[in-house]
């Protein structure tokens, strides 16, 4: 297993790879390459998510504000809202709309 150093240089690596350059790879080295960039982008995702709740509510941004940041644009409100939601049940809370 790649350690978490070796996982984000593959995962950076592949951001630089034609689709191409993709299928001229081994099997084996396919396989190293899926891996580690699916851990680095499990690991952002759950940033994005902690991120979204913070400026949210440590900076009191307005959804379309953090619309504009997770998508560049304001009016994805429903994407700033569900990553929010997944930010709070990440972090062990239930999100207002899911409470009984």
């Amino acid at each position: 297993m790649a350690t978490n150093e070796e996982q984000r240089a593959l995962a950076l690596r592949v951001l630089d790879l034609s689709d191409e350059d993709l299928e001229a790879m081994d099997g084996f080295e396919r396989a190293k390459v899926l891996r580690a960039t699916a851990a680095v982008t499990a690991r952002l995702t759950r940033q994005v998510r902690h991120l979204t709740v913070l400026v949210r509510e440590e900076d009191n941004m307005t959804w379309g504000t953090v619309s504009s940041l997770l998508t560049g644009g304001p009016h994805a409100r429903s994407t700033a809202r569900s990553t929010y939601n997944a930010g709070l049940r990440q972090g062990g809370r239930i999100p207002q709309e899911e409470e009984s």
